[in-house]
C-alpha cells in the first residue's frame, strides 16, 4: 500500500478543521499522514489542532508558520514531506471516505503525476 501525506494549510478556519481532519484521517486508504501547517497565534485554531494530536497522535505532523499567506504554507508543507505521494487540502474541504484511495488508484492506473478531484457540495 502506497503512503500518502495530504498537507492542510489553515488560518482562522477553527470552525472547519476537526470535519476537515476527521474526513482525511477516516479515509479507506489507511496510510495516510496528515501535516498541517497553522499560522502562529491562531488561539482557536490552536486549540483544535491540540485535540487532534490527542486523538491523532501518531498520524499528525504540526509546522507552524509564520505567515498567513498559503503559498508560503504550501511550501513550507510541502518541504516536510517524505512520502511519493502528496495530497493538498484547505481546512474548510471535506473529503468523502474514499477520495485518497480513488485519486491513488487512477494516478497509479494513468501513470499520471497530478490527480485533480472534482468539486462536489452537499450538506
Amino acid at each position: 500500500m502506497h503512503d500518502v501525506t495530504s498537507v492542510m494549510f489553515t488560518f482562522k478556519q477553527s470552525q472547519h478543521l476537526s470535519r476537515c481532519a476527521e474526513s482525511l484521517l477516516n479515509q479507506t486508504h489507511k496510510n495516510l499522514k496528515l501535516l498541517l501547517v497553522p499560522v502562529i497565534g491562531d488561539i482557536e485554531t490552536d486549540k483544535v489542532i491540540s485535540n487532534l494530536c490527542d486523538k491523532y497522535y501518531d498520524r499528525i505532523e504540526v509546522v507552524p508558520s509564520k505567515y498567513a499567506m498559503i503559498t508560503h504554507q504550501m511550501n513550507l508543507g510541502l518541504s516536510r514531506v517524505k512520502t511519493r505521494w502528496v495530497h493538498f487540502s484547505n481546512s474548510d474541504d471535506v473529503w468523502q471516505p474514499e477520495f485518497c484511495e480513488r485519486a491513488l488508484s487512477q494516478a497509479i492506473k494513468t501513470n499520471s503525476i497530478v490527480v485533480y478531484p472534482t468539486y462536489y457540495e452537499g450538506d
